[in-house]
Formats: structure tokens, C-alpha cells, sequence
């Protein structure tokens, strides 16, 4: 089997999808020739995130992740969801991709980075931007 039953939960039954209205935050990563695009947004009341929800363009891999990470980030602070949002630990707590489908977790937490991101800009919120690894980071020939 390809994947395992937390990824096939996930992404048989995915849940927080869709798109926050007004969102604090928001991020999109990935591009259509990478086969992943991810969007997510996050609501944040008393710094605490509240809310996260997602959009996929891609595969299987992409929506369970995203599904596990918006379930994940909820009822913490950003600081906490970004310490949350790495590949390495998403795939740890997913029970393990197969290795050509990382780069969705990759996508995933940097969606997640981003939103986060976004919402520090908004709110004119200090930070460190090497806490920040936007942008494609794993593929050479991504046209952004």
C-alpha cells in the first residue's frame, strides 16, 4: 500500500477545507508545474490561532497534509504552529510518505510559514525572517 491509514483518513475525509473570510493570515506555496499548490488561512484571536483552513491543487499527499496540519495548528500560538510546520515533523506524525510525495509536506509547511508570515505583517508583529523558508525551496525548475 502507497499510504498509510492517517494519510488515507486525511485524505478520504479532509477536513477545514475551504478559505477563512477576512482571514488574519493567508499563504499560498507551490506551483502548478510542481503538481502542488497550497493555500491556507488562519484566524487568530488573543494570539491563538482559532481557525485554519485549507485549498489544494494537487495529490493525494498534498490534502492529507494540509487536512493534519490545519487540525494540528488550531489552539496554538503562531510560535508554537511554526515549531509545528516542518516537513521533517509533519511527516513524523503522518506515520511517514512515501519519499516522492515529501515535497507536499514540504508545500504544506510553507504555506503554513506564510500565512503566519502574513499575519506578522499585518499586525506589524517584529520576527526573525530566517524563521521563514518561503517560496519553492524544493524544486530547481518551479516557475513562481
Amino acid at each position: 500500500m502507497l499510504y498509510n491509514d492517517v494519510i488515507l483518513e486525511n485524505f478520504l475525509h479532509p477536513e477545514n477545507v475551504g478559505e477563512i473570510e477576512n482571514a488574519d493570515g493567508a499563504g499560498e506555496v507551490g506551483s502548478i508545474s510542481c503538481g502542488d499548490v497550497v493555500s491556507l488561512t488562519i484566524r487568530v484571536e488573543n494570539n491563538i490561532i482559532t481557525n485554519a483552513k485549507f485549498t489544494v491543487f494537487g495529490g493525494a499527499a498534498a490534502i492529507a497534509c494540509a487536512s493534519f496540519i490545519t487540525k494540528t495548528i488550531r489552539n496554538r500560538t503562531p510560535e508554537e504552529a511554526l515549531s509545528i510546520a516542518s516537513s521533517g515533523e509533519l511527516d513524523r506524525a503522518l506515520g511517514g510518505l512515501p519519499a516522492a510525495r515529501l515535497k507536499s509536506a514540504v508545500f504544506v509547511c510553507e504555506a503554513v510559514q506564510a500565512a503566519i508570515k502574513n499575519y506578522y505583517d499585518r499586525n506589524g508583529i517584529g520576527y526573525d525572517p530566517f524563521d521563514f523558508a518561503l517560496g519553492c525551496s524544493i524544486c530547481d525548475g518551479c516557475e513562481e
